[in-house]
């Protein structure tokens, strides 16, 4: 894969399922049978769509921008700053996550999570 396709796709990622969290759009990006990590967790298509359940109900808005990518074959490493808006005005959370994803067929069927700033990956809304 080369680098701007890959940007491509991450900004179709960010944009269409991230900036305004939908989990009715998790399946446009994300293979059903997903693998990935999140630390020491694994995480699942479920957990993808439990996400972005909580990220629609909790923030207004997530704006990415992309610092680094480096692709190879099917494969994405991406380091992003993230700024999550939260809903009842607290502060937004701000982190630096990076990001390695395996795709297949155009989605994500692997994805690896690391970030600056520890959360519940999990947490349902």
């Amino acid at each position: 894969m080369q680098k701007t396709t890959a940007i491509q796709f991450l900004n179709r990622l960010f944009s269409e399922l991230w900036s305004q969290p939908d989990p009715a759009k998790v399946a446009e990006f994300y293979h059903h049978d997903l693998t990935g990590y999140f630390g020491d967790e694994v995480i699942t298509f479920t957990d993808i769509q439990h996400r972005a359940l909580f990220s629609q109900q909790t923030f207004s808005s997530v704006q990415t921008e992309i610092l680094d990518v480096v692709a190879e074959g099917d494969q994405i490493a991406a380091r992003f700053k993230q700024t999550a808006t939260r809903k009842d005005g607290a502060k937004p959370l701000i982190h630096h996550p990076i990001g390695i994803y395996r795709l297949r067929d155009g989605k994500v069927s692997h994805v690896w999570f690391l970030t600056d700033k520890p959360f519940n990956y999990k947490e349902k809304a």
